[in-house]
Parts: structure tokens; sequence; C-alpha cells
């Protein structure tokens, strides 16, 4: 058996941690450049609903491919797309013909690049790092990722002041380059047939309907995907929310600032989260580390400033890269080497079914509802309103308030469910050190 280093694991995610901070920084502007050309929290949020929709519908699919074919060629493959997609937008926002529509139809075709590659990389993690590494690996990962996803607003804010978008688009395409190098560079080994248990059969379609199968077998893997569901349905609410919620009151500079800080805290929960080994009950510690940040999400908003809001985002970041890794790490040590394409196939769309749901249902919630009822003169201005404010922004506030409150049932009705509180001792570890990869 060729021995699994975390060198090649590290080389992995650093590549494509530049990849995705490059992405970041042009998406940030492609953000800005909707809500300043386009002043509709509606819009604005079907638009990036439109995007996240091709990644619920190819996710089992992508899962079912990654077990088929090469994991490391599917990652390639997927980042060349991407890459691809941003050329052509860039070309497009030089020739002044970059429209919505525009953004969408070419930002659909890249998620659905991406959708390949979220469960190729979640099940190359347990091929290349040894299993008392997985959550340190699984946070590395969340560190990384969630830096670039932090990093790139930040430095976006001063970068578009700058060299503008056209100079974002530059740096997005260079540091794709970059996650393709790193992918070239590095070895994933491939699951032997004599572990890829359950294949029903060569159809896609059959290894799909295998990989759904195997967590109804599994009743506490099944609720567990049902809380992050719910998990991920507020957590994209915020995410959508978020700039909405503070450009009343914030310039573009103030944000990267807001940004910058926020990823200082992230860097310091994922260096505690590094620290996590062969810890015991990390269901326990994930399902109190969400009602936590659930009493964060509720507090938030209810002053409008950049620097409640930021105190409150550092909170969150610090608590949930450890959220992050442990969950990660139970899925990963449940579900066995040769199925995890198709079974984080499956976990990646329902959990990402609950993406477009958050940023359809929050726009219409903050245009319809909750920011005329926090207007002047509005329903709820001399009651809530002598609370959070009236005017631009203060619906949204009282909405992501309202998704913290949810945030917090959902995390005690899942801990009062005991197939979901003793997931690590009713499912059985999958056995690591019986399996022999061979060469991709």
């Amino acid at each position: 058996m060729k021995q699994k280093k975390m060198s090649s694991y590290y080389l992995l995610i650093g590549g494509l941690t530049v990849s995705m901070l490059g992405s970041s920084l042009s998406g940030f502007g492609i953000c800005l450049w909707i809500l300043d050309h386009h002043d509709s929290v509606s819009l604005f949020t079907l638009t990036a609903a439109g995007m996240t929709l091709p990644n619920l519908l190819i996710s089992p699919f992508a899962g079912a491919m990654a077990d088929r074919w090469s994991r490391k060629k599917v990652l390639a493959w997927s980042q060349l797309i991407s890459a691809v997609c941003s050329m052509i937008m860039f070309v497009l926002y030089l020739n002044d013909a970059l429209t919505v529509w525009y953004i969408l139809s070419v930002g659909v075709i890249g998620v659905m690049a991406s959708a390949f590659r979220i469960p190729a990389l979640a099940a190359s993690v347990a091929l290349m790092v040894p299993k008392d590494q997985l959550p340190r690996a699984n946070t590395v990962r969340s560190l990384g990722f969630g830096l670039a996803q932090l990093l790139g607003p930040a430095m976006a804010g001063f970068l578009i002041v700058a060299i503008g978008l056209e100079g974002l688009f530059v740096i997005d395409l260079l540091t794709f380059m970059v996650g393709i190098v790193a992918i070239l560079l590095i070895y994933i080994p491939s699951p032997p047939e004599k572990i890829d248990e359950g294949k029903e059969g060569e159809g896609v379609l059959a290894q799909m309907k295998f990989g759904l199968n195997y967590l109804l077998d599994r009743k506490g893997l099944f609720w567990l995907l049902i809380f992050y569901f719910f998990v991920s349905f507020n957590v994209s609410s915020i995410m959508v929310l978020f700039m909405p919620l503070v450009r009343p009151f914030a310039t573009q500079e103030e944000i990267g600032m807001l940004m910058s800080f926020t990823g200082v805290g992230l860097g310091l929960g994922s260096a505690i989260a590094f620290l996590w080994r062969s810890i015991e009950h990390k269901i326990r510690i994930v399902l109190g580390l969400s009602a936590l940040l659930s009493l964060v999400l509720i507090a938030a908003p209810v002053v409008p400033s950049i620097y409640a809001v930021g105190a409150s985002l550092f909170i969150i970041v610090l608590l949930f890269p450890s959220v992050t890794a442990l969950s990660q790490t139970i899925w990963q040590q449940k579900v066995a080497l040769g199925v995890q394409g198709r079974v984080f196939g499956f976990r990646a769309a329902i959990v990402g079914a609950s993406t477009p749901m958050a940023y359809l249902l929050s726009g219409i919630f903050a245009d319809q509802i909750f920011e005329p009822l926090m207007a002047p003169g509005g329903g709820l201005e001399a009651t809530l309103g002598q609370v959070y404010g009236v005017g631009k922004g203060r619906g949204i506030a009282l909405l992501v308030s309202v998704y913290g409150a949810l945030l917090l049932v959902v995390s005690s009705l899942a801990y009062l469910n005991p197939r979901i509180r003793n997931i690590e001792k009713e499912l059985p570890d999958f056995d690591y050190n019986e399996v022999e990869t061979v060469k991709a």
C-alpha cells in the first residue's frame, strides 16, 4: 500500500484555496456591480439562486461520476471549465455587454463544473490522508476555503477602487491556473473494486440509487443530513443578505475592512479546530456550537453598526470551523471509501437544495414583507422598530434575527433526536486500515 502523505493533500488544498481566492475577488466585484446597477434585493438574491440550482440538480450525477472516473481528472476539468466561464464574463465586461442575464447564464455553467469538484474532493480526502489525521485535514480545507471566501471580499473592497472589476477578473484567471497546476502535481489514489461495496450495476442511475439507499439504511446519517439542510438554509440566508444588510451604512472600503477582521477570526477559529484529533462526542460539540451560533445571529443585526456586525461575524467564524471539521469527519468515518462519491453527491444535492431556497425566499421576505414592515410608517415601526430602528436595511436585520431563532430551534430538536445524538455509538467506523489503494 502506498503510504499516505499529507504533503500532497496540503498542495492540493493550497492550490484550490488560491483559485478560490481569485474567484472570491471577482465574485465580490460582480455582487457590487449588480447592487449598484439594480437597487433590488430580490434581483440580487434571484441571481444568486439561479447560480445554485444547477448544483442541486447535477450533484447526484456528479457524485456517481466521482466514483466512476479518476477523481484527479474530475478536479482538473472542473477547474478548467470554471476558468473558461470567468474568461467569458471578463470579455463581456470589457465590451460593455455584461448583464445580469449573462452573469446568470455563464455562471450556471461554472456552478455545474463546481458540482463535480465538490464530491470528488470530499471523496478524495480519506484516500489521501491517514484516518487519525482526518479532523486536521478537514480543518485545513475549511481554513483555506474559508479564508479565501472571506479575504476575497476584504481584498476586493480595496482592489476594485485601484484596478477596477477588470483587474479582479485578471487575478481570477491567474489563480485558476495555480489550482490546475496543483491538481496536476499531486497523486490521488482510487478505491479498489473490493471495497466498492454496493455496486448495483454499471449504470449511473443505479449508482445514484445506491447512494440514496445507503443513507436511508443509516438513520443517524439520514437525520444528520436533514439537520444540516436547515443549518445550510440559515447560513445561506445570512450570506446572501449580508451585503444588502450593511450596504446602507457601510462603504466598499469599510466592507473590505470588516471582511479582513472576520478573516482574523476565521484564522483563529481554524487554529482551534486544527487541534481536534480523536476527540469524542463530536456530534454534541457540533450541536452545541450550532446553538451558540444561532444566539449570535439573533443579536448580530440589532444595531446598524459596522462594528457590531463585525464583532458578531468574528464570533461566528471563530466557532464555525470546528462545526465544519467535526461534522465532516463523522461522515468520512461512517461512510465506506468506495461509495463516498455517491453518498457525498447525494448529501451535496440535499444540502444544496437549501441554498437556492434560502436565496429565493430571503429576497421575497426582505423586499415584500420585512423591509415594508420596518420602513417609516410600517406595521412594526412602533414595536420592533424601537429596537432595530427603521429605514433601509432594518427589515433585513430583523429577518436575520428570525433566521437565528430558527437555527436555535433546529439545533435543539436535533439534540433531542437520539439517532443524531448517538450517531457515533450506533454507527461503526469504516475500517481504513484494511484499505489498499491502487493508482488512478
